[in-house]
Order: structure tokens, then C-alpha cells, then sequence
């Protein structure tokens, strides 16, 4: 981050208040809110978790629309516009009496975060930086994972405290307070919105222009195998939510499923961190295979090794499938199609994983019950991994690279 100041660094800050917003206080904590709602409202928590659901699924579609709503031109009316619609409609879920409503305003904050969220955030990462990209990337993409582990504990003890209404009131004003700053930063889009240039550009000699970087026509094989990647990471993580019920089914103490949880949540955000020092010193390619031998040793460990500690290293490995499928796929889309037709295929990918990663986890379930054992889901999450690791040579054998 050498020689990171001034509006590149405001950017930055402002790229991860957006993820804080959008994904740490939305998405992340939305389990808590599962049990104390089901018990008021008298109905499963399939029923409550089935709005997040609608949340992921909504966002991943309003996704496709970032480069046609959020331009240059309104770029502050945009975002301000989604950032209070994210905030108003949390708040409003603190009043929900019902599970229309509750359906309704997750719809809604779902089109609000898919606007301004992880997409926007991934565009704006790369207009604005060439050099470092990598860890840029990873230190956005870990703040939501961030947010939500300093934020956990205070929204629960809310909920305990004056129940989770106040708890919605509370993410409320969260999500405004981390989306003041591009809100009201002096930044754009793009660096030449604000006569910028992106940071790590070579400098242009005095009376040089600069030409801007054209769209190619983007190549159809590359579009299937960058999408497939995208299907294949955006299920590895799924199975970090089943780790308690992995520790349970080996008979171990819930404690230990309890810690297997917290250790996946906390290496969420260091396997991002990890993916983006590598990206910047290896290349993606590489960083994307290191990280999926990782994951794969963590299911090997968990499979093979049933004592807390190595049920705890295994997790943490485990964990690491976040960065494959958020750091891995914008560098991997980014080395693909470049700059010019980024905004163009990344919210494709986005909207494949997240689809992905929104059923998966019921389809684990779906196996287990079938079967009573995580034994075939283990085997079937290595499996993916191989295709990962396939379909990633796949992609940079066609480049050429």
C-alpha cells in the first residue's frame, strides 16, 4: 500500500464501507435474527431464512443492472439513493409484523444492495487501481467479513437486551454510518470523472493523451468457463454454515462446532487478505490454486482427523473457499476481459455464484437428510475443488498465458 493517499485512499475507504453495509450488516448477520423472529411470529426458520434467500437472490439479478443505473454522470445521486434504501428498509424490518412484509422489504433491500454492494464495489476497484489490484481487491472484499465479526456481538446483545426490532433499528444506523463516506467523498466512478488517473498508471509525458481502453468482443469460451468457475466457488462455502452440524455428527461437544464456526468466519476474511499478497506477487492463476489445495487439505482434515484440534485447523483451511469465490473471481474475470468489458462480465459471475451460494446450502442439508452422513458432501466439496483447479488452467491455458 506504499504511496496509497489522498483521493486513491478515500476511495478505498469508501469501497469498504460499501461492502460493510451491503454484505457485513446485511447478509452476514442475518442469522441472528433467525430464532427470536420465528418464536414471535410463531414459524420455522426455514420460513425467516427463506427472505435472505429472496435478499441474495434479488441483489444477484439487480447486479446486471449496475453499468446502466450507477453511471458517471449521477454517480452521487445513485448511490446515495441505494445506500437509504438499504437503510430505510432495514429499519422497516424492525416494524414487520408479518412474513409478506418480511419478503417484501428483503426484495427490496436485496435490489438496493445489488446496486450499490459488491458489484460496484468490484467495478470501482478496478478503474481506480492498476498496481496492488490484488490486495485492494482482498482487503475490500474482507472488510464485509470484518464488519459483521466486530458487529455480531453488539447486534445480539441487542437482541438479548430490548429484542431484535431494536437490533434492525440499530443495523439501521450502521449501514448509514459506513455509507457516509461515498456518500460524501469527493470521489467518482471512474478517476477521470474528477481528473484522476488510476493508481499505478505510468504517468504521461506533458502534452501526451492517454487513450482510453477499448471494448473487444468478448470471447464466448472464456465467458462459459469464467461463469463455470463462478458456480463452482460460489458452492464451496456453503458448507461453512454445516460445520457444527459436521462436529455433532462425529460426536464431538457442540462447543467444538461452535469454535469450527468462528474459526471459518475468521479465516473468511484472513483467506481474502492471503489471495490478494499472493495475486499481487504470483499471479491469479497460481493464487487460485494454492487456495484450492488449502481448501482441500482443511475437508481432508475434517474428514480424517476427528479431534477438536484437528477439526479446528480443518475449519480454518475450510474458510478459505471465501476468497475463491469473491477475490478469485474479480481477478480472474478482470485477467480474462480486461478493464473495458469488466463491467460487463463480472455482474454475469456475480449473479452465477451468488445463485449458487444461495441453494447450496439447502442442498446440503437436502443430502444429509438423504443420506444421515456429511460424508458424500465432503467428498462432492473435493470434487468441485478439482473442477475449480480445472477449469482455472482451463481459462489461462486459452489466454495463452
Amino acid at each position: 500500500m506504499k504511496g496509497l493517499k489522498g483521493r486513491y485512499l478515500l476511495v478505498l475507504i469508501a469501497l469498504c464501507g460499501i461492502m460493510a453495509a451491503s454484505g457485513g450488516l446485511t447478509v452476514n448477520v442475518a442469522g441472528l435474527f433467525f430464532s427470536p423472529m420465528s418464536e414471535e411470529f410463531s414459524v420455522g426458520r426455514g420460513s425467516i431464512a427463506l427472505g435472505m434467500t429472496i435478499c441474495n437472490l434479488a441483489g444477484s439479478f439487480a447486479g446486471l443492472a449496475v453499468g446502466r443505473v450507477v453511471r458517471s454522470e449521477r454517480f452521487r445521486p445513485a448511490v446515495l439513493a441505494g445506500s437509504a434504501v438499504t437503510a430505510g428498509a432495514s429499519a422497516l424490518l424492525g416494524l414487520t409484523r408479518g412474513l409478506v412484509s418480511l419478503y417484501l422489504l428483503q426484495a427490496v433491500r436485496g435490489v438496493s444492495t445489488g446496486l450499490v454492494g459488491m458489484v460496484l464495489a468490484t467495478m470501482m476497484l478496478n478503474n481506480w487501481f492498476r498496481s496492488g489490484a490484488g490486495l485492494f481487491t482482498s482487503i475490500v472484499m474482507g472488510f464485509s467479513g470484518l464488519a459483521s465479526a466486530l458487529f455480531s456481538p453488539v447486534l445480539s446483545g441487542i437482541i438479548q437486551s430490548h429484542g431484535w426490532r431494536a437490533a434492525y433499528f440499530a443495523s439501521a444506523a450502521l449501514i448509514v454510518l459506513f455509507s457516509l463516506p461515498v456518500v460524501l467523498f469527493p470521489i467518482g466512478l471512474k478517476p477521470a470523472d474528477i481528473g484522476m488517473e488510476p493508481f499505478g498508471e505510468e504517468p504521461m509525458r506533458a502534452g501526451g493523451a492517454r487513450p482510453a481502453e477499448a471494448p473487444s468482443p468478448i470471447r464466448r469460451d472464456l465467458l462459459v468457463l469464467c461463469l463455470l468457475y463462478a458456480v463452482l466457488t460460489g458452492f464451496l462455502p456453503t458448507v461453512v454454515q454445516h460445520l457444527p452440524g459436521i462436529a455433532e455428527s462425529y460426536m464431538l461437544a457442540a462447543s467444538v462446532g461452535a469454535a469450527m464456526l468462528s474459526v471459518g468466519m475468521i479465516a473468511n476474511t484472513g483467506g481474502k487478505l492471503i489471495i490478494g499478497v499472493l495475486v499481487d506477487r504470483l499471479g491469479t492463476r497460481l493464487s487460485v490454486l494454492i487456495m484450492s489445495c488449502a481448501v482441500a487439505l482443511g475437508v481432508v482434515s475434517v474428514m480424517t482427523v476427528r479431534n477438536a484440534a484437528g477439526m479446528l485447523a480443518g475449519a480454518a483451511l475450510i474458510g478459505f473457499a471465501y476468497s475463491l469465490c469473491t477475490v478469485g473471481i474479480v481477478m480472474t474475470v478482470r485477467d480474462s476481459f480486461g478493464a473495458a468489458n469488466y463491467g460487463l462480465v463480472y455482474p454475469k459471475a456475480s449473479l452465477c455464484m451468488t445463485v449458487t451460494y444461495a441453494l447450496g446450502s439447502s442442498l446440503i442439508g437436502f443430502v444429509y437428510d438423504a443420506t444421515r452422513s456429511y460424508a458424500p458432501i465432503l467428498w462432492l466439496i473435493l470434487a468441485v475443488l478439482a473442477g475449480t483447479a480445472s477449469v482455472t488452467l482451463a481459462i489461462y491455458a486459452r489466454k495463452g498465458v
